[in-house]
C-alpha cells in the first residue's frame, strides 16, 4: 500500500471482503476477479469464466479514547461525571456474494453486505450522557445484479438493491428539580427500523488481458424509519404516580426519513506481470444528504437534529503482488 485510507467515511464500512481491505479499498471497482464484483461493480461479472460463491468475515478493532470531555445540562450548568473513557469497541462485519454464468454473454449475481454501520456505547455516568449513551445503526443491503458482455472489451451491469436499516438511540434524561436520580437510571430510547430501495449500475472496459477500468454508480436509498420511543427508570421513581404518568405521556411512536447517500466510484487495474498489479481508484460520496434528521412523534413535538455533513472524496494508489 502506498497511501493511507480516507478518514471521512461517515457511517460507511468499506470492508466488503478481505481482498478489498487488504488493498486499502483500492481496485475493487476495476479488478473483477472474484464474486465480490457483484457488489463492487456488477459489470465485472462478465469477465468471470465460471460460477462461484464467496462468504467473508472481517473483524474491526477501532481505537478510541475520550479525553477531557465537558457537558452541560438544560440549565447550562456543568454536568458532573466521567470525563474520559471508551465508546467504540471491537466488532465484526461480513458478506456473501455469488456469480452464476448463464451463457457466454450474461451473468447474474447477488450480494449481501452491511455497507453502513455505527456502534458507540458511552459510560453511563459520562458528562455527555444527556446527549448520547448508545448509538447503534446497522444497514443490511441485498443487491441483485445482471451483467451483459457487449463485446470482448466492454461490459455493463445493473440491478436493484434493498436496504433494511436498524437503529437504536439512547440518552440519559435530566430530571432537574423534579426528583433526584443519582444513578442516572432514567433513560430515553428510540428503537426501530425501516426499508429502502435503490439501484446499482456499472461499466467495465478491458483494453487487453492486462488492463481494465471500471466505473460504478450506487443510488441513494431513503429509509422510512419507524420506531418506538420509551422512557425507563428505577422502580422507586416509577412507583411515584406523577412521574410514571409523565414517562408514559412522553412515550409513543416516532417516524423519520433517513437517506443513505449515493456514490460514484471509478478506477483502473494494470498487471505489470502475472504476479504484480498496479491499481488506482477514486470515489465521491453524497454525504451532504445528511443535512439533518427530523423525528416526528405522536407524544412530543417534532425534533430536528442538525448534522451538516459534507460530500467527501476518497482516492488512492496501490500495488498487489
Amino acid at each position: 500500500m502506498l497511501f493511507r485510507s480516507a478518514e471521512a467515511s461517515g457511517l460507511a464500512l468499506r470492508d466488503t471482503d478481505p481482498v478489498t481491505t487488504g488493498n486499502a479499498y483500492v481496485g475493487g471497482v476495476s479488478r473483477a476477479n472474484d464474486a465480490t464484483t457483484a457488489y463492487l461493480n456488477p459489470a465485472g461479472m462478465a469477465w468471470l469464466d465460471h460460477s462461484e460463491i464467496e462468504t467473508t468475515v472481517t473483524m474491526i478493532d477501532p481505537g478510541d479514547h475520550i479525553h477531557n470531555a465537558f457537558g452541560t445540562d438544560a440549565a447550562g450548568a456543568p454536568v458532573i461525571g466521567n470525563t474520559s473513557g471508551k465508546a467504540v469497541f471491537t466488532g465484526a462485519t461480513g458478506g456473501a456474494f455469488g456469480v452464476f454464468v448463464l451463457n457466454d454473454r450474461i451473468r447474474v449475481g447477488y450480494s449481501f453486505t452491511t455497507p453502513y454501520a455505527l456502534r458507540a456505547s458511552y459510560p453511563s455516568l459520562w458528562v455527555g450522557r444527556y446527549n448520547s449513551l448508545v448509538t447503534n445503526i446497522t444497514d443490511y443491503n441485498l443487491s441483485l445484479a445482471a451483467s451483459y458482455k457487449v463485446n470482448d472489451h466492454l461490459s455493463i451491469g445493473l440491478g436493484p438493491q434493498i436496504n433494511f436499516l436498524q437503529a437504536r438511540f439512547t440518552q440519559a434524561i435530566d430530571l432537574g428539580a423534579l426528583t433526584a436520580d443519582p444513578l442516572n437510571e432514567t433513560i430515553g430510547a428510540i428503537n426501530g427500523n425501516g426499508f429502502g430501495f435503490g439501484y446499482d449500475v456499472g461499466l467495465s472496459y478491458r483494453f487487453d488481458d492486462r488492463t481494465q477500468i471500471g466505473i460504478n454508480y450506487r443510488s441513494r436509498t431513503t429509509q422510512n424509519y419507524s420506531a418506538k420511543q420509551e422512557i425507563s427508570s428505577s422502580q422507586e421513581l416509577l412507583s411515584i404516580p406523577l412521574i410514571r404518568q409523565v414517562f408514559i405521556s412522553q412515550s409513543g411512536h416516532v417516524n423519520s426519513q433517513i437517506t443513505l447517500p449515493d456514490s460514484v466510484t471509478f478506477g483502473a487495474t494494470h498487471w505489470l506481470t502475472p504476479k504484480l498489479a498496479l491499481m488506482l481508484e477514486g470515489s465521491w460520496t453524497h454525504w451532504s444528504l445528511f443535512d439533518h434528521f427530523t423525528f416526528k412523534s405522536d407524544a412530543v413535538p417534532t425534533t430536528l437534529q442538525p448534522l451538516n455533513w459534507r460530500n467527501t472524496w476518497m482516492g488512492g494508489i496501490g500495488a498487489v503482488y
